[in-house]
């Protein structure tokens, strides 16, 4: 914590924030654990770069390091307060008012709901409350030239009765995870797969699976059976032959 000299006085720095505690007032809900109404405890809104006064017999100011997201990085973002999620519901709805959590007072006042969210943070640096919002960073996903990337979704509808595999659905390759959802996507295993390339998924919702490619050597043939599909017509015993890139667009 830098203080300048006079007791209250705050400085804060291009990389960081401060998380303000008021140190009485009235009680907070009991539902809540932010004050958004200047109620005793830690403060929805933050303090931001340049110089700050806060009487000292009222408020504690805590300065921390803003989080940082490198290139090959994702934020994994869990909210402490908000509306509770939906029955059913495992992963709180993206807020786009909330500038990337940066906002916690947009954040709650637009619906955002306490949990792990819906939408990650990308390389940059972030001035975030972390007494309202905790931060996981993990890597991005990388599939390798010689590799498929299979996908699971812990979210979304539930498959119909009899299928195995989740259709696909716009979502950018499982990186846009409010679009997936909305989209109608299934929990469970995806027909969609993903191939070489990196990219920014939120590991929370999705589990990916690297599995090497298929090389069928010149003396070899491979035999291929579906694992989902129509159900084969009576008395037949092999499926007919769909236009399907050789098996690898599944969907």
């Amino acid at each position: 914590m830098a203080i300048d000299r006079a007791p209250g006085v705050y400085v804060i720095s291009q990389d960081e924030v401060g998380i303000v505690y008021k140190k009485f007032g009235s009680p907070l809900p009991s539902n809540r654990q932010i004050a958004l109404n200047g109620e005793m405890g830690w403060q929805v809104d933050t303090l931001g770069p340049g110089r700050h006064f806060r009487s000292p017999l009222k408020y504690k100011v805590v300065i921390q390091k803003a989080i940082q997201i490198y290139k090959d990085e994702i934020g994994l973002v869990t909210a402490k307060d908000g509306a509770s999620l939906a029955t059913g519901k495992m992963f709180g709805k993206v807020v786009e008012e909330c500038d990337d959590f940066q906002d916690g007072r947009a954040f709650i006042k637009n619906g955002g709901q306490r949990g792990r969210q819906l939408g990650i943070l990308r390389n940059g640096i972030y001035r975030i409350n972390t007494k309202l919002f905790a931060v996981e960073i993990s890597k991005i996903t990388y599939i390798y030239d010689y590799e498929i990337g299979l996908v699971e979704a812990k979210d979304g509808k539930p498959l119909p009765i009899g299928k195995t595999f989740g259709d696909a659905v716009e979502c950018n390759n499982f990186e846009n995870a409010q679009a997936f959802i909305e989209n109608g996507g299934y929990r469970g295993q995806q027909l969609k797969i993903i191939t070489t390339g990196k990219y920014a998924i939120n590991t929370e919702l999705f589990k990916i699976k690297r599995v090497e490619l298929i090389k069928i050597g010149v003396n070899e043939v491979g035999l291929v059976e579906a694992r989902d599909g129509q159900p084969l017509p009576l008395g037949q015993n092999f499926g007919k032959i769909v236009e399907c890139g050789t098996f690898q667009y599944a969907e």
